[in-house]
């Protein structure tokens, strides 16, 4: 039965979902009554617009749209929307709830069976909160952002939700065809910045930004030169998955298109731990891809002669590449913080100092080397798993990586179905880059952290399953 169908006695779930998205937004409101009011009117007229299709769209769609916006996210108030409104946000709470609510009321219930992994994470993130909560940074958006998005609550809830939400063949195709899109919006701007035609790069703020921060590099939506590499990354291998599972032609020299497209955009980050990230992490997965390896030297040849068109077409940009490769002052910084984070772990090893705390209690261990100048002591620091072994202490680093190690190294060494092959390969390769990068970045944007989480997830289907009284013959409602 669909849902257009269903008497008005078995609908009431979906009328839920409206007052639940505005209980959230009041508890987590924080601003003056006017910017309340305006985020929950907004709120209301996109909630409720947007319920009134849930009846027809696949869920798939919402939490690909809101993955979507993601690339967006700390910069809609640059756009021009009031400071409280996000959009990604307020759209992944609408694909939270009517995931939870409109298959109960279709007399379906996804069925979630909890493993180690899921656990080990769900333990993680609750000593998260309380260490959070015990420094007293629980309202502090330092600490709020990392705890949500980076460490993190909601991409360990991707995980678990992915494998129920991209069940079917169908559902996995509207991921992979939303992160072409993405792919080919992040490609045309990073280009457009790259060869400076600023007056093509929208939305404006991107090239509004303070020019002095990373000057010279493509720092797409998200205002930061590694993050926009790696999202052009992730999507360059989407359209690889793409590439070799759609089955219409045109699709896959689209796909085809896009992520040469994304790769190529890559050197106008000017950010080396994406270059290595990326380098690593594509060599790596060809290697343990049988069917891949052939095609690796092929590959670097491309790529070398990509390069070297990309030298000769663009002025300049074999200098600034040069340049960037020996420049000496961001190691020293890295070095300096990393020195600062081993002394603060020695210092309080177990329990750390409290998430979001760095940058307030790094002053005094902090230490002048004779070897180079003593610099970047007030900014984040560039090593994640410092970050938590300094923040969350041992405690808390050991459950993220034992979490980690069996969400992701699971989802890579368990065999599943092989239609989820190219998946696997792929999240060797996403999995990769990102770590690399995040040993050298803050990774605070959320977009990169989701999408390795949600393709995790995405590869563990065969541990889900629907619940008894659907029957076999639900497969097609899936689907539609």
């Amino acid at each position: 039965m669909s849902a257009a169908r269903l008497p008005v006695e078995d609908r009431w779930p979906l009328l839920i979902a409206p007052l639940a998205l505005l209980g959230l937004l009041g508890m987590a409101a924080v601003g003056t009554p006017a910017e309340l009011l305006t985020a929950a009117a907004f709120g209301t007229v996109l909630v409720v617009g947007g319920l009134c299709l849930t009846a027809f769209i696949d869920v798939a769609w919402l939490f690909s749209g809101a993955l979507a916006l993601t690339v967006f996210a700390g910069n809609w108030g640059q756009i021009g929307l009031p400071g409280m409104v996000s959009l990604d946000r307020l759209l992944l709470v609408v694909a939270i709830v009517v995931f939870l609510l409109r298959d109960p009321a279709l007399g379906r219930r996804p069925y979630v069976r909890l493993t180690p992994a899921h656990v080990v994470l769900g333990l993680a993130a609750a000593y998260a909160l309380c260490s959070t909560v015990a420094a007293g940074t629980i309202g502090d958006a330092a600490a709020l952002a990392p705890l949500l998005d980076r460490f993190g609550v909601i991409p360990f809830l991707l995980f678990l939700i992915a494998p129920a939400a991209f069940a079917s063949e169908h559902q996995r195709r509207i991921l992979l065809g939303t992160l072409m899109a993405v792919g080919a919006y992040l490609g045309l701007v990073a280009f457009f910045e790259g060869i400076g035609l600023n007056a093509l790069v929208f939305p404006r703020y991107i090239v509004e930004l303070n020019p002095e921060v990373q000057a010279g590099r493509a720092r797409g939506p998200f205002a930061a030169a590694a993050v926009n590499g790696v999202a052009l990354y992730f999507c360059a291998v989407a359209c690889a998955v793409a590439y070799a599972t759609m089955p219409k032609p045109w699709t896959r020299r689209l796909a085809l298109a896009i992520g040469a497209l994304c790769l190529f955009s890559l050197i106008f980050t000017q950010e080396r731990s994406v270059w290595v990230g990326a380098i690593a992490a594509t060599v790596i997965a060809c290697l343990l891809a049988p069917p891949l390896r052939a095609k690796l030297v092929f590959g670097a040849i491309a790529a070398a002669v990509a390069l070297a068109a990309a030298f000769v077409l663009v002025p300049d940009l074999q200098q600034s590449t040069g340049e960037r490769i020996g420049e000496k002052q961001t190691e020293w910084e890295r070095l300096n913080m990393n020195h600062a984070a081993v002394d603060m772990v020695l210092d309080k090893p177990l329990l750390g100092f409290g998430l979001g705390t760095f940058k307030e209690n790094s002053e005094p261990h902090f230490q002048l080397n004779p070897d180079y100048p003593l610099s970047a002591t007030d900014t984040e620091l560039h090593n994640l798993f410092l970050s938590y072994a300094v923040e969350l202490g041992l405690v808390g680093v050991t459950l993220w990586v034992v979490g980690f190690a069996l969400a992701i190294g699971g989802a890579i060494l368990v065999r599943g179905p092989p239609e989820l092959y190219p998946w696997r390969i792929g999240l060797i390769a996403i999995a990769l880059m990102w770590l690399v990068v995040a040993g050298l970045v803050p990774m605070v944007q959320p977009f990169p952290n989701y999408l390795l989480w949600l393709w995790a997830g995405v590869v563990w289907p065969w541990r889900y399953a629907w619940s008894a009284e659907e029957g076999a013959g639900d497969e097609r409602a899936i689907n539609r």
